[in-house]
């Protein structure tokens, strides 16, 4: 498909930025743009408080220092954003609600100062200070003190919302129909299929773009490795397992890994990793049985030498959340990445990857016919496709794609949930189908993309086709809220769910319904989509190719 991609201009497309900014015209023509700093979601504030990442040397805005001692816990129902925080202002501890905006301008506009549910706001912590006030005023009359995050940030503002997964964080359950439902149940289902894809291939877009930075310094497969590691740590343990791997470079694993012989060289990467995490104690813990003491000996002595040859002090333990489930213990997410890295240590990763396009590209130039009815069918969405060679191919390129990545079983972690923890009676997988799935759509799909537009761009119409005929995987509680408050309980009107369904259902959430901002009070989307249906001009392609 290389003459045909070029032929047909398959991409991934930025339509979708023109769809969502649209608003942005209309406010300009009303004059009720924000008054300071580029346009950032609330949420985004939200979470730089509650994570505490990018910042550093907060301050109020009277001056005085600002030590978190806890960000709150992050409230789900209704009022202020967090409860029960404590900050030390100064000399003196704050302890109560913290409510978040993305300028100061917005407790007055949203009518806080008058509500006696926010009289318990302890602090007003805001991205942006627009009035130059360094207080508000609660219902009772009280001054709360502000924190601007935007003078703290340690990364430009564009970098930390590249970085920063929002979708990691929890979020307000919206019960009931969205104001939206009634026009969307009157919407062409190959439209309302187009907009999702167009939304879809978006997500990809801005994922990949959050992998660009770490391109100035890295080669695509260390970033490919970087990228795996982070989504191997989930939620709890994204910032520590990246940290991991920014100290154990990818390159350094595999000529360590080369230089050992026998079991150690099967070992090497996994002792590595253990020891500069600093999971990996100095001996063996009380009621450990022989197994462990044995496997802990050895994994420590493999280790140990990694770290004397490289000089790389290992990380503090505390930095690792271990409250979850414990199949998902961070030595386990550590022992699954290791199996990875161990089978492919003597292959170019992306090189690989890249091969598995070709080969679908030349189905597609071999059956154009074929691949037409494919590209037709990904939104009309009427046909079953068997016997279609394109979708043959596609099915036999993810295969090849998820078994790259596959884990398979560890004769100790597979029956262990930590070291030295007491023995299972049946084997847990260490890399479950269904994160595999998510990683290969979430982490491989955005980085094969940077790589392609920069070294093989003949190879993005195949990757594009691969992304449209992967299955969706498992359903998850963002995709249920938003289908129920585009749908109700309606019959589905998009038909079976693909992965970029799934990801344009995860982007519009994100844009529109995760805003935390009243419900559909105020939000746009209803008035962009009236605008895409009657091709309003404010509906067009940004002036980039995609998100930067």
């Amino acid at each position: 498909m290389g003459q045909l991609a070029a032929q047909t201009g398959e991409r991934f497309s930025a339509k979708y930025g023109g769809f969502r900014d649209g608003p942005v015209l209309a406010l300009r023509e009303t004059g009720r743009m924000p008054r300071q700093g580029p346009r950032v979601p609330e949420r985004l504030v939200a979470c730089l408080w509650y994570s505490q990442r990018f910042l550093r040397d907060l301050k109020a805005c009277d001056g005085r220092p600002v030590t978190v001692l806890s960000p709150g816990v992050w409230n789900l129902e209704e009022g202020p954003d967090f409860r029960r925080a404590a900050v030390r202002l100064g000399d003196e501890v704050l302890q109560g609600d913290v409510e978040i905006h993305v300028n100061v301008s917005d407790w007055t506009a949203h009518g806080h100062g008058k509500r006696i549910e926010y009289a318990g706001v302890a602090l007003h912590v805001v991205m942006w200070n627009d009035t130059g006030a360094t207080s508000v005023s609660t219902a009772t009359g009280r001054q709360v003190p502000q924190v601007v995050l935007a003078d703290a940030l340690t990364q430009p503002l564009a970098r930390v919302e590249k970085q920063l997964e929002t979708d990691d964080y929890p979020y307000r359950k919206r019960a009931g129909l969205g104001e939206c439902a009634d026009l969307l149940r009157r919407v062409r289902r190959a439209e309302l299929v187009r907009l999702i894809m167009l939304a879809g291939e978006w997500r990809i877009q801005e994922k990949a773009a959050r992998y660009t930075d770490w391109l100035g310094e890295h080669d695509h497969d260390e970033v490919l490795y970087r990228a795996v590691m982070e989504a191997l740590g989930y939620g709890a343990n994204k910032a520590a397992m990246l940290a991991l791997a920014e100290r154990v470079p990818l390159d350094a694993l595999r000529t360590f890994a080369e230089g050992q012989p026998g079991r150690a060289g099967e070992y090497a990467i996994q002792a590595a990793l253990l020891e500069v995490s600093g999971l990996l104690p100095g001996g063996p813990g009380p009621g450990w049985d022989d197994e462990s003491k044995r496997f802990h000996a050895f994994l420590r002595g493999i280790g140990g030498a990694f770290r004397d040859a490289h000089a790389v002090a290992a990380m503090d333990p505390a930095v690792w959340s271990t409250g979850g489930r414990p199949a998902n213990s961070p030595a386990r997410r550590i022992a699954a990445a290791s199996l990875w890295l161990q089978r492919t240590r003597r292959q170019p990763l992306l090189a690989t990857i890249a091969s598995i396009l070709d080969g679908l590209n030349n189905t597609a130039a071999r059956f154009e016919d074929d691949y037409r009815l494919f590209r037709q069918n990904i939104v009309t969405r009427t046909r079953a496709m068997r016997g279609n060679a394109v979708t043959a191919a596609c099915r036999e390129a993810r295969r090849r794609l998820v078994g790259l990545f596959q884990v398979g079983d560890d004769p100790y972690w597979s029956h262990r949930y930590v070291l030295g923890g007491r023995k299972l009676a049946k084997p847990v997988a260490l890399l479950g189908a269904s994160r595999l799935e998510e990683i290969v759509v979430n982490v491989v799909v955005p980085v094969l993309l940077l790589y392609v537009r920069r070294a093989r761009p003949e190879l993005e119409g195949a990757l594009l086709m691969l992304f449209h005929a992967t299955p969706k995987g498992a359903d998850n509680a963002v995709t249920r809220q938003v289908r129920h408050r585009f749908f109700g309980i309606q019959a589905d009107p998009i038909g079976p769910e693909t992965a970029a369904l799934r990801q344009g259902l995860h982007q519009l959430f994100r844009d529109f319904c995760a805003k935390d901002t009243g419900g559909c009070l105020g939000c746009p989307f209803r008035e962009n989509l009236e605008n895409w249906l009657h091709g309003d001009t404010i509906v067009r392609e940004p002036s980039s190719e995609s998100p930067r």
